[in-house]
């Protein structure tokens, strides 16, 4: 049996009808020896009760922690200083994971703990519980910022060395309520490695364009947040692809508060690659404004 300890982070807002699924993947897990952390960002329907008759039929440990609305990123920050365990897979409220995530998460960390450079291990997320959203290269290691040396983008299961990622938080904008885990990731790959796993950690039910629409909504919502983001591409070290949609995104986002961001001191977008994301950025913005006047 594996020495490493595992919890398992999700960070929820009113979604007490949703948990209900993870819990019950949770339950039929081979290896029961993990935590359930679930971190509750103010919700105001019946999750605390909802959560603790989880905790009266559960064969394993669970934790609620509850904080005042803020925001995901807001919870994961709370969740981390929670932790105490070895590994740490964080998991979306309406996610659900294979039976064997837990075992397989501890089988393949044990083949690498004795390397602490490697501070992430990258599974698949799926549908259909098995199929791939978006594969997966098989166990290829990389120390770089894995969208940008790689440019494949999509959700994934992620499993932390506990140890790595509690020295990161996620920033927060005062009054925003949202921004990407991208920045989280940027800074933990200039310190640790991260190994990719080609197997279905987890899974749910996968609707691209409501995804999509959501995020841009939520982007739009809390500029300084998405700015910030976006900015981390604009190095050198970016693929040419990777940084004009990012600055796209900054231009974009720029666009709707033109008047209410003059405190906002982040990087810009190249000369060169500005001039071709303007021009796409406005059009984005045009269709916007041309939707709300309907």
């Amino acid at each position: 049996m594996s020495e490493r300890t595992v919890v398992v982070l999700t960070a929820a807002y009113n979604r007490a009808g949703q948990l209900k699924l993870l819990f019950e993947s949770l339950c039929q897990q081979t290896d029961k020896v993990f935590r359930w952390l679930i971190v509750d960002d103010g919700s105001n329907d019946d999750t605390k009760q909802v959560v603790e008759k989880f905790r009266l039929q559960s064969n394993f440990n669970i934790t609620y922690i509850y904080k005042e609305n803020g925001g995901k990123h807001t919870a994961l920050n709370v969740g981390l200083d929670a932790v105490r365990e070895d590994i740490v897979i964080i998991e979306d409220s309406d996610d659900r994971l294979v039976i064997n995530a837990i075992a397989s998460v501890k089988q393949h960390w044990d083949r690498h703990w004795q390397d602490e450079n490697i501070g992430l291990m990258l599974f698949e997320y799926g549908y259909l519980k098995k199929k791939a959203t978006t594969p997966l290269p098989r166990f290829e290691r990389t120390t770089r910022y894995y969208q940008r040396s790689h440019g494949f983008l999509g959700d994934f299961g992620e499993a932390y060395r506990a140890s790595a990622i509690k020295r990161y938080r996620l920033p927060v904008f005062k009054g925003e309520r949202f921004i990407s885990e991208g920045p989280l990731h940027y800074e933990f790959s200039k310190r640790f490695d991260l190994i990719t796993v080609p197997e279905v950690l987890s899974y749910g039910e996968y609707l691209p364009e409501g995804l999509t629409n959501n995020i841009r909504k939520m982007q739009v919502k809390n500029p300084k947040g998405t700015m910030f983001e976006a900015s981390l591409s604009f190095g050198e070290d970016t693929p040419l692809k990777f940084k004009l949609k990012k600055a796209i995104l900054f231009q974009y986002v720029k666009f709707h508060h033109a008047e209410d961001l003059g405190d906002v001191d982040l990087p810009r977008p190249p000369r060169f690659i500005n001039v071709m994301a303007t021009p796409m950025a406005g059009m984005l913005y045009l269709k916007d404004k041309v939707r709300s006047e309907k």
